[in-house]
């Protein structure tokens, strides 16, 4: 794609988490403090590479990260009317997928695991 081919382009954060995930998301925090505490072992065993595999299984965005990186990114892109950036009330790519039935987007590129 050329610049001039794309249209407006909005960025979709994740809003509250989804009470039907519950589960889910219980199940991800205890795999989170599991790597956290298998990193430290290795790092103490001198194993950087799979200690630091570990640590980015580990990672954990806080609600005020996002805030900061939208907020960053509206002052960078604030001439530009062709970009905006959404909290979606719950998961990112629900509202995603809403854009395109609504044909507010043409196409979706996430980074999110679980789609």
């Amino acid at each position: 794609f050329h610049r001039d081919q794309i249209g407006k382009i909005y960025l979709v954060f994740d809003g509250k988490r989804c009470p039907l995930k519950v589960v889910t998301n219980n199940e991800r925090e205890k795999r989170r403090q599991n790597n956290i505490s298998d990193a430290r072992k290795y790092k103490q065993q001198g194993n950087r590479q799979k200690a630091a595999e570990k640590y980015r299984s580990s990672i954990k965005i806080h609600p005020n990260f996002a805030d900061a990186i939208a907020k960053a990114l509206m002052k960078v892109f604030k001439r530009n009317k062709n970009f905006q950036c959404v909290f979606s009330p719950y998961e990112a790519d629900a509202q995603l997928v809403k854009l395109c039935i609504d044909g507010r987007a043409d196409a979706i590129i996430t980074e999110d695991s679980d789609v």
